[in-house]
């Protein structure tokens, strides 16, 4: 859940991505019914320990996080995922509660249209690494 918290704290401190979607309705793992849009749902996909021979106090962790935009238009859905990549993509320091992170860009893609729900929904993955507590 880590790389989930440390992309939610990257677009909270984006005043151009705050503009575009209210922080209230930026989520991680989902939304609830009848939720508003524009909005964002940051989701962990997987998480890759690393095995060190001696267990220190921390661990290093590579977590893909995928991010979801969702928008009224296409237009709108496009806008959402460039102002995502700018705040989060490429940022190291420490964020979300843990140490020593790197934000990298992974794959982009796919787009969907909900046409009954009148949504537009894209996604860019992310690959976090950070360091975790092991006690």
């Amino acid at each position: 859940m880590s790389g989930v918290k440390v992309l939610g704290e990257l677009l909270n401190a984006s005043t151009a991505m705050l503009a575009a979607v209210p922080s209230d309705q930026i989520k991680g793992g989902g939304l609830a019914p009848g939720f508003k849009l524009n909005a964002i749902v940051v989701r962990s996909i997987s998480k890759v320990y690393q095995q060190p021979l001696t267990l220190g106090a921390t661990r290093r962790v590579l977590e893909r996080v995928q991010l979801s935009g969702l928008a009224s238009t296409y237009a709108e859905q496009i806008e959402i995922m460039g102002l995502a990549v700018r705040a989060c993509a490429d940022k190291r320091g420490s964020f979300g509660g843990v140490s020593d992170v790197s934000v990298l860009l992974g794959a982009a893609g796919p787009d969907f249209i909900h046409g009954d729900q009148g949504i537009f929904e894209g996604s860019q993955d992310f690959m976090v690494s950070y360091n975790e507590g092991t006690i």
